[in-house]
């Protein structure tokens, strides 16, 4: 969370028209810029949900495999500084693999 919220802004100049980019003041109308390709248009979030989905579908069969991979994607976003999402990767996996062994899966222990 503190990730998020130490996220540094920028330096704007006091007329209003231009950023400091780290280098050099650039034009404001480019960090707009910059800011909306940032932005995830909605039909793209909706794609990887769907996308996501499908992903975890087969694994609803071999719970295990997904308690592995899903587990160590999650680890693998913590190490990058991504805390929140690996936590979330992690805890969606485990339950998932719960929920399939729960349903007959091959089980996520074996």
């Amino acid at each position: 969370m503190q990730d998020v919220l130490l996220e540094k802004r920028p330096k704007i100049s006091p007329d209003g028209q231009w950023w400091w980019n780290g280098q050099q003041w650039r034009p404001i109308s480019e960090y707009h810029r910059q800011d909306e390709k940032q932005r995830m248009d909605p039909l793209d979030r909706r794609l990887l949900v769907v996308g996501y989905i499908f992903a975890v579908l087969p694994f609803f069969v071999f719970p295990g495999l997904l308690v592995q991979a899903g587990v160590g994607l999650g680890i693998t976003n913590i190490i990058k500084g991504q805390t929140w999402h690996g936590i979330a990767m992690i805890a969606i996996t485990v339950a998932t693999g719960v929920a399939g062994t729960l349903l007959g899966g091959k089980g996520m222990f074996g």
